[in-house]
């Protein structure tokens, strides 16, 4: 896959992202993210923890996102995964 393969692909899987709030009602695109982005703002400025939780192949994205929000952004953070053993 070449680089404008891949970013079509991309284009494509954030042009079918849906958001919607927590009764189940879609939520325009732009005003979600911005949702988010206030969401994890203000939880910040309250010193809470930002949670994020995987498992399998999510997992690893989730404890990158962790690192990414502890390290990057100052913001407290925590990873959950699923562990068998």
């Amino acid at each position: 896959m070449n680089a404008d393969s891949y970013l079509r692909s991309l284009i494509d899987i954030v042009g079918k992202t849906e958001i919607t709030d927590k009764e189940g009602k879609l939520i325009e695109f732009n005003d979600g993210i911005n949702k988010i982005i206030h969401l994890v703002l203000s939880q910040n400025k309250g010193g809470k923890k930002i949670i994020f939780i995987g498992n399998g192949g999510s997992a690893a994205i989730a404890s990158h996102e962790t690192i990414d929000f502890w390290k990057n952004g100052g913001m407290r953070a925590i990873c959950f995964m699923e562990s068998k053993k």
